[in-house]
C-alpha cells in the first residue's frame, strides 16, 4: 500500500503530521471495530496496514477521496453474505470472482464494476486511472499487492452478522439498565443513610465535650 492509498483509508490529506495520522487511525479503529461492524476484522487489517505506511510520515499529500474508508466498508459488508462468491482484498481494491452472475445486480448496486479482460468484478477508489488499460492479470495484481480473503462469508457471515447485532443490542440495554440503577442509588442515598452516618462519631462528640469543659 502506498501513501496515497493509505491516506484514502484513514481519510487524511493536505500537510499531515504523525499526530494527525494517529488521531485518524484511532478514529477509524473506533468506527470500524468488529464489535459493531460485521466486516470489522477485514477493516482492521487494512486500517493497520494504512497506519504502518503513514505513522512516521510528515509532508503534503494531495487531496484524496476522504470517504473511501466508509465506501470500502459498505461495499464489503454488502457482499459478504452472498453465497458462491470469491472475495479478495488486494491493496485497497476488492476483487470478486466465482458465481458472480447470480449476484450481478447486487454487485452493481454496491458500486462494483465489471472488468471484462479479467472476468471479475472490482471496487476501487473513484480517482484511480489505470495505466495498463486493464492488461494486468489478476495473478500479477495478487503478486504486487497481495491477496486476502475474508475469513467469514456467505451463510457464516449472516450468522456472524446476527450475533454482532444481538451483542450490540444487549450491550445497549445493559448500559441503560446500569445507568438507571446508578440514578436510583444516587437519589436514595440521602434518605437511606444509616444512623451512624447521619450523626457525628461518638468519640468525636466526647472529645468536643471534654474540650468545652476545659475552656
Amino acid at each position: 500500500m502506498n501513501i496515497y492509498d493509505a491516506a484514502k483509508i484513514l481519510s487524511v490529506s493536505g500537510d499531515i503530521q504523525p499526530d494527525q495520522v494517529r488521531a485518524a487511525y484511532l478514529a477509524a479503529c473506533k468506527k470500524y471495530h468488529p464489535d459493531i461492524n460485521p466486516a470489522g476484522d477485514e477493516m482492521m487489517k487494512i486500517i493497520n496496514v494504512a497506519y504502518e505506511v503513514l505513522r512516521d510520515y510528515s509532508g503534503a499529500i494531495k487531496d484524496e477521496q476522504s470517504d473511501y474508508g466508509d465506501l470500502f466498508n459498505e461495499a464489503l459488508n454488502s457482499i459478504l453474505s452472498l453465497s458462491g462468491l470469491i472475495i479478495e482484498i488486494c491493496g485497497v481494491w476488492i476483487w470478486v470472482t466465482g458465481d458472480t452472475l447470480t449476484h450481478k445486480d447486487a454487485l452493481k448496486q454496491s458500486g462494483f464494476k465489471w472488468a471484462s479482460k479479467k472476468k471479475a468484478w472490482h471496487f476501487r477508489p473513484a480517482q484511480h486511472r489505470s495505466r495498463s488499460r486493464g492488461n494486468t492479470s489478476l495473478d500479477d495484481i495478487r503478486t504486487k499487492y497481495g491477496s486476502k480473503r475474508p475469513a467469514v462469508q456467505g451463510a457464516a457471515y449472516s450468522l456472524a452478522n446476527d450475533i454482532t447485532v444481538q451483542n450490540f443490542a444487549f450491550a445497549a440495554c445493559f448500559h441503560i439498565a446500569a445507568r438507571k440503577l446508578r440514578m436510583a442509588i444516587t437519589s436514595q442515598s440521602g434518605s437511606a443513610l444509616p444512623d451512624h452516618q447521619k450523626t457525628s462519631h461518638p468519640s468525636m462528640s466526647a472529645n468536643m465535650a471534654t474540650k468545652t469543659e476545659r475552656i
